[in-house]
């Protein structure tokens, strides 16, 4: 039987001596003595390496590694092994290797296993550490990167501001700087984008809501979101708030009311008519020839739809009759069309009365389009109404 006996002499990582511009290997170098027989071998010989997690039997650590045909001078011999980058963690390993020279049937298997101990170069990934000459520095459970002094789990620094610690709360990642960027970058392939995430997360461990800001992939104009809801899929939240690429902020469909007063109508009557403005109401009188009219601006973003008119009249002849009228003006032209009108006939002349009603299809404000709310008391004898107030109902996806 042939004994082979095998002696650590040095382990260390391999790195470039450029190391700016190429990252370190997950490449070390093995160097060994090999005696047999109590003698340096001088032989050219076959070696297999193994890594394991334990001194004795225990679970492999990556793929075994060959290296055949290496010379070996008065017993010394130095190889260049690799276990892949998921091979080294904070727990320890051994290495076993298996030996054949020239003459050898087969090969031998060292023992006891190489306990593969923690290089220079290695030992910066063990607490505490410092870089210097990439300003990495650890301290206190906090990690630093162009500083030494973190003031939060995460503290990069590239250009040091003349900050107080009384700026910081509850901070957990600092980025300091004259101008500090944060950038997100996805491709179109994806079906979340880049977003920010704000989530709730109560004592059961479930996600209680959470807040996004995030822009989708659905291409160049895909809109940046911000979403409310409780799946940790951002995506199928509701949606609070859609900023489009060409400014506009939208939300979600909503009803809004617009208020009109009567003490901002204008008096599109003729000479015949009368109409006298108090402190909070139009006066219109019409007689037998004429409508007294009294005529309000809308002003409404285009692409809001209007679902609903009302106006408030009090003081009317008896059997006059109003009409709320809404107008539609196309700009260039000198006549405007009626779009919707209301009329309801007054049966007495006691008391308030409020002129309301729903439009079965809502009217949409339209591009190039001036809209008004006319209120008509029809000329019929000698009539007359007191026109105090106006309103509009309208549902729209963006702020006012």
């Amino acid at each position: 039987m042939i004994v082979y006996t095998t002696l650590l002499l040095a382990l260390a990582a391999v790195f470039s001596t450029h190391a700016i511009a190429q990252p370190l290997s997950h490449a070390f170098t093995y160097q060994g003595q090999l005696t047999r027989a109590d003698q340096s071998l001088d032989s050219i010989v076959d070696f297999k390496f193994r890594l394991y997690d334990a001194q004795s039997a225990g679970t492999q650590i990556g793929t075994e590694q060959f290296v055949l045909n290496h010379s070996v001078n008065a017993g010394l011999f130095s190889v260049l092994l690799d276990f892949g980058s998921t091979a080294f963690s904070d727990q320890q390993r051994w290495l076993e290797i298996d030996v054949k020279a020239l003459g050898d049937i087969e090969y031998t298997t060292l023992s006891p296993r190489q306990l593969i101990s923690v290089a220079p170069v290695a030992s910066v990934s063990i607490k505490p550490w410092t870089i210097t000459t990439q300003g990495i520095h650890y301290a206190d459970g906090q990690v630093a990167i162009g500083n030494t002094n973190p003031q939060s789990p995460l503290h990069i620094t590239n250009g040091a501001l003349d900050d107080d610690v009384s700026v910081l709360f509850n901070d957990d990642v600092i980025i300091e700087d004259t101008d500090a960027i944060l950038t997100l970058m996805s491709d179109d392939s994806g079906s979340a984008g880049s977003g920010i995430m704000f989530k709730e997360i109560p004592p059961s461990g479930l996600l209680s809501n959470q807040w996004g800001l995030y822009r989708g992939t659905s291409g160049i104009n895909s809109p940046l979101r911000w979403s409310f809801g409780t799946s940790s899929n951002y995506t199928l939240n509701p949606t609070i708030f859609s900023f489009s690429t060409d400014g506009v902020i939208t939300t979600p469909p909503r009803t809004r009311t617009k208020y009109l007063l009567a003490a901002n109508a204008n008096n599109i009557g003729n000479s015949k008519i009368s109409i006298g403005l108090n402190s909070f109401a139009y006066t219109l009188q019409s007689d037998s020839n004429s409508n007294a009219i009294a005529s309000l601006p809308i002003d409404l973003p285009i692409g809001v739809e209007i679902t609903e008119l009302s106006a408030g009249v009090s003081d009317f002849s008896q059997n006059s009759s109003v009409s709320v009228v809404l107008m539609e003006h196309a700009f260039g032209t000198t006549t405007a069309l009626e779009v919707y009108s209301l009329e309801t006939t007054l049966a007495d002349s006691s008391g308030h009365r409020v002129l309301n009603s729903t439009l079965s299809t809502p009217i949409t404000i339209q591009e190039g389009m001036t809209y008004y709310l006319e209120i008509r008391l029809l000329g019929s004898l000698t009539n007359f109404a007191e026109f105090i107030d106006a309103k509009i109902s309208y549902t729209t996806d963006q702020l006012d």
